[in-house]
């Protein structure tokens, strides 16, 4: 990807990632979904691999724009696939998007 002025790598495909030292830190955005379903599974593969491992991933719903939490609705997003290529993640309910970060070395 294209280099900013801090040296994080920003890719047109809305992944971006930086290197600390060995740490490598990668984030980026899936698309929502208005499928009120259990277990749809997102594949993401990263723009990069990690050299050794990815480590951990965290999940945050965009609720920005989506649809407001009401009672009794339940927003859940479980990794459940892991690799230095990339990740899955299986989620339940509408929703505007996930925000995803991904640390590795």
């Amino acid at each position: 990807g294209d280099m900013d002025e801090s040296g994080s790598a920003v890719n047109h495909d809305g992944q971006g990632s930086v290197n600390l030292g060995e740490f490598h830190i990668k984030w980026g955005r899936i698309a929502g979904s208005t499928n009120n379903a259990l277990g749809i599974e997102h594949d993401v593969s990263f723009t990069a691999e990690f050299p050794t491992q990815c480590s951990s991933v965290q999940t945050t719903f965009d609720l920005i724009n989506g649809p407001a939490h009401t009672g009794g609705a339940a927003y859940s997003a479980a990794v459940t696939a892991l690799s230095k290529t990339g990740f899955s993640v299986s989620t339940y309910t509408n929703y505007e998007g996930v925000f995803w970060m991904a640390i590795g070395y």
